[in-house]
C-alpha cells in the first residue's frame, strides 16, 4: 500500500510549532511504513521502499532519521511497547496445572503472533544496538520471573538452585526463540505447536 506523499513547503505564515507537528507527523509515518513491511516479511527495506510506502520522499527520510540503523531502533522499540500487554499470562498461578500450561502456551501464541517478525529484526539488530539488546534481556528475564509466579506451586517447595534452573528450562521451552523455530523454521502450524509447547512443559514440571 502506498502513500501519496503529502509533503510541501511551508507556507510563509507557518508557526515552529506547525513545522514540528508535521515533521512528528512524517517521522511517524515512515515508522509506521517500517514495521508494515516487518510484518509483511520484509526486514530489511530499502530507502526507497520506504519512503514509496510513506509517501514521505527519500531525502526526508534522512532528516528524520540519523541512518536506518536508527529507524530501526525506533520502529522495535515502539513495538515492543505496543505489545508489552501481551506478556501478562491471564491468571498467573491459579487453576490446576493443565489449565495453567494451556494459558501460557495461548499467551506465548499470541504474542508471538502480533510480534513475530519485529522480534526477529530485533534479535539480528541485538548486537549492534546496545538499547535492542537491553530490551531482549529485559523480556527474558520477565520470562523467568512469571515462570516463578505462573508455576510457583511446583516450584516454591525445591531446593533454591533448583527452582532457579527449572524456571529458566520453562522460559526457554516456551520463548519466542522455541516458538519461532516451530512456526516458522519447521513451519508447524499454531495448534501442532501448541500441542508440542504444552507437551515439554507438562513433562517436565510432572517430574517436579
Amino acid at each position: 500500500m502506498t502513500r501519496t506523499t503529502s509533503e510541501a513547503p511551508a507556507a510563509p505564515g507557518d508557526n515552529t510549532d506547525g513545522r514540528r507537528a508535521r515533521r512528528d507527523r512524517n517521522r511517524e509515518r515512515v515508522v509506521d511504513a517500517m514495521l508494515e513491511l516487518y510484518r509483511e516479511g520484509d526486514l530489511r527495506p530499502s530507502v526507497n521502499t520506504l519512503a514509496e510506502r510513506s509517501g514521505v520522499s527519500h531525502r526526508s527520510v534522512f532528516r528524520y532519521f540519523d541512518d536506518l540503523g536508527e529507524l530501526c531502533r525506533v520502529a522495535v522499540e515502539r513495538q515492543f511497547v505496543a505489545v508489552f500487554d501481551l506478556w501478562v499470562v491471564p491468571d498467573t498461578g491459579i487453576g490446576p496445572l493443565d489449565e495453567r500450561v494451556e494459558r501460557l502456551v495461548e499467551q506465548r501464541l499470541t504474542l508471538y503472533d502480533a510480534a513475530a517478525s519485529v522480534w526477529r529484526v530485533g534479535q539480528t539488530r541485538a548486537p549492534f544496538e546496545p538499547v535492542l539488546a537491553r530490551n531482549l534481556e529485559r523480556t527474558a528475564a520477565i520470562n523467568v520471573e512469571q515462570m516463578k509466579r505462573h508455576f510457583a506451586t511446583e516450584l516454591d517447595g525445591l531446593d533454591p538452585d533448583r527452582a532457579e534452573m527449572l524456571a529458566e528450562a520453562l522460559a526457554a521451552m516456551c520463548s519466542l526463540d522455541a516458538i519461532d523455530l516451530l512456526r516458522h523454521v519447521r513451519e508447524l502450524d499454531r495448534p501442532t505447536t501448541a500441542k508440542i509447547l504444552s507437551s515439554m512443559l507438562s513433562a517436565v514440571l510432572a517430574k517436579v
